[in-house]
């Protein structure tokens, strides 16, 4: 009794590879908690830092720009204070003073507005006077409404068109005993550019970029392109942070020049203005290489102690695993050995009994496939092999391939026997094969060339229970030339038959319209026309009743007129060599024998330099074959005949009766002009060397 029967519960067991991936994983899952957990808290805590830093960098640029806006501030409101130094006279006369003052200051061009938004003195002219009217900048005009000191947003200055902020303070005077009023505006305009000087003084980070941005969210300066930026709006995630409320503000998005950046957002003081610090988000995470490395450190240390405690864990139980292993190689890699440990051992007895039987069996099953696919593949027929149930091909020999015109490849590639043959040629097989144990089919099968093949396709089951799916095999023939054989002695079986009944009704009606006068002439007539049909018989039994060439015939039926070696000199034959119907053979030697036998009697052929110009044509527009028969050189014709004779009434007969066609004939002074039309598709449907006639293909 078993340890296992005698408890009466399964213990649990687990691979080697199972426990060492225990092992590993509980070690690996420690290292990248820590790993984690210390990439975390450093990427946090740079990220605050350069965030903090960011945010301290912005506000101390704001404090810059709003000292600079001020200092500004300062000075205009010391100028408006005293208002005889600017106005003890006439102000146009100021103006030469106020770009004095103005050049002194090292602030900016500065400028005095009437309250109708005229300019009337601007220290960047010589004079300080305008030349023309020039229009007061946004912010001079809020100082009348507001009546305080006004910084504008980013505008164009009107008379050097450079971007600029205007400062406007206003000014108060009393004249004349009256009341103080708001007579002027004072403003100083700050050019953007020197704006964006101060901001590249700071000497930032590298990749650090600061901006300066007015009310309306357009850039006023910015330390890097600063030229290419200016007045443009910003970006929409900058603009949704600032909409969005309190500040200061960091946002991760990708700024105008598509560098992935965090952007720190602080506002200033008076001015309302804001300054944005951007810095390329690889340049924070560059804050994070140390403690990465220290982590990475302790996570290799951590895998390696876990891998070796594994390993010296499992060395000694899977070098025996290992040589376990080799005992299903043939040969084995290493002789039978003691491992010492007991299960193994025990396993490695089985393990080497079987391997020794399983080759014995490998070799016998080896030799027999051989056997079999040499048989297979050297069989004269084909043969194949199929699922009994689907019906797909398994395998198929060469001979197989080569009736069916496919490559091995095409068959094996899930065809079944339906698609192959037709579920129309096979019908319900498997039905058959359970009754009779087998199956017989005769079916016509298209080759992908476009040939035709007939086949004889036979089927049987494979009787072994062990096959998985069941089998059938196939046997297929090729009876192609067998069939062909068959189908061609019924058709000569049947033209024979209708081609006596035709030979018989021409005998028939040639008795019945020979002229009776004479015993001699009638037997002599009947003859020679009797003789036209047994030629013509003779030439359709020689060429297997599958037709006849058009010029043979005419060289047949016209030439047996003539002496030996005359027939070149006196008759011209000349037209396309035709392929005729074998229905077309009969009738149009009758049509050749009437007229050669005309001509001898009465025409051409009957004078030693009489001469014969037989020429056909085809014309494929009207599907129709032209031919003539023009004679010349014979007896001089005075005028028509005054009677149709018997053969013109056979000719005509014949031609329309038989072949469908027309008659036309005439009798000039040099002899007679017969000219003959028939549709081709009643005469000829090929040409000598049976390729179609054009028209009819």
């Amino acid at each position: 009794m078993s340890f296992i029967t005698r408890v009466g519960k399964q213990p649990r067991s687990a691979s080697l590879r199972h426990r060492m991936v225990a092992i590993y994983a509980m070690v690996s899952f420690g290292l990248l908690g820590v790993t984690g957990l210390i990439i975390h808290r450093a990427e946090t805590r740079a990220r605050d830092w350069a965030e903090a830093e960011m945010i301290g960098t912005a506000r101390a640029l704001g404090l810059a720009l709003e000292g600079r806006f001020a200092a500004a501030e300062a000075l205009l409101l010391g100028l408006a204070a005293v208002p005889s130094l600017l106005f003890g006279g006439d102000p146009v006369e100021f103006g030469p003073q106020l770009v004095i003052i103005a050049r002194a200051a090292g602030l900016g061009p500065m400028s005095l507005l009437a309250p109708d938004g005229r300019m009337v003195l601007n220290s960047r002219l010589p004079m300080g006077i305008p030349e023309g009217p020039a229009l007061a900048a946004p912010a001079a005009r809020q100082v009348f409404q507001s009546g305080k000191t006004e910084i504008g947003e980013l505008t164009r200055g009107p008379l050097s068109g450079e971007a600029q902020v205007v400062v406007a303070v206003p000014v108060h005077l009393r004249r004349d005993g009256a009341e103080t009023c708001l007579c002027y505006a004072l403003g100083l305009a700050i050019p953007a550019s020197e704006l964006a000087e101060a901001l590249t003084r700071q000497r930032l980070p590298a990749g650090w970029v600061a901006a300066v941005i007015d009310r309306t969210g357009h850039v006023v300066a910015r330390s890097e392109r600063h030229d290419e930026f200016v007045g443009s709006a910003v970006i929409p995630a900058v603009r949704a942070a600032i909409e969005a409320g309190p500040e200061p503000r960091v946002v991760r998005t990708r700024r105008v020049d598509g560098v992935e950046s965090s952007i720190a957002l602080v506002r200033g003081g008076e001015s309302g203005f804001r300054i944005a610090i951007a810095a390329p988000e690889n340049h924070l995470v560059g804050t994070l290489r140390n403690p990465l490395r220290w982590a990475l450190l302790a996570g290799i240390s951590l895998t390696l102690a876990g891998l070796l405690l594994a390993l010296l864990l499992a060395k000694r139980i899977a070098r025996g695993v290992a040589w376990l292993g080799t005992l299903g190689e043939a040969p084995p890699a290493a002789p039978l050995t003691r491992t010492g440990l007991r299960e193994i051992d025990r396993a490695a007895s089985a393990l080497s009994q079987a391997a020794g039987a399983r080759e014995r069996r490998e070799a016998a099953l080896h030799h027999q496939a051989v056997r079999f696919r040499a048989s297979f593949e050297a069989a004269g027929i084909g043969m194949g092999q199929a699922e009994l149930e689907s019906g797909i091909l398994l395998m198929v020999n060469a001979r197989f391939c080569a009736i069916l015109g496919m490559p091995e490849a095409a068959l094996l590639n899930e065809t079944d026997l339906v698609s192959l043959f037709g579920a129309t040629a096979l019908g319900d097989y498997r039905l058959e094969l359970q009754q009779r144990g087998s199956a017989s089919r005769t079916l016509c099968h298209h080759r992908p060339d476009g040939g035709v093949a007939w086949l004889r396709l036979d089927l049987a089951p494979i009787l072994d229970a062990k096959l998985d799916p069941p089998r059938l095999v196939l046997v297929v023939d090729d009876i192609t030339d067998q069939r062909r054989a068959e189908e061609r002695v019924a058709l000569m079986t049947r033209e024979v038959s209708h081609r006596a009944m035709n030979a018989l009704t021409l005998v028939q009606a040639t008795l019945r319209l020979t002229p009776r006068e004479d015993a001699a002439t009638y037997a002599a007539a009947v003859e020679a026309r009797v003789g036209a049909l047994a030629r013509a018989h003779a030439r359709l039994a020689g060429d297997g009743w599958t037709g006849s060439s058009l010029r043979a015939l005419a060289d047949g039926e016209v030439m047996a007129f003539l002496p030996a070696g005359a027939g070149q000199r006196r008759v011209t034959i000349d037209g396309p060599d035709l392929q005729l119907l074998p229905q077309a053979v009969q009738p149009l030697a009758m049509i050749l024998h009437e007229l050669a036998t005309n001509s001898a009697k009465h025409g051409a052929l009957s004078a030693p330099a009489g001469q014969v110009m037989l020429r056909w044509r085809i014309d494929p527009a009207t599907e129709m074959l032209h031919l003539s028969w023009e004679e010349s050189g014979g007896p001089p014709v005075h005028r028509p005949p005054s009677r149709r004779g018997f053969g013109s009434r056979l000719l005509e007969a014949t031609v329309q009766g038989q072949l469908g066609g027309t008659v036309r004939q005439s009798w000039p002074v040099t002899g007679l002009v017969c000219r003959i039309d028939i549709p081709l598709e009643r005469l000829a449907l090929a040409d000598a060397d049976c390729r179609p006639i054009p028209g009819l293909a």
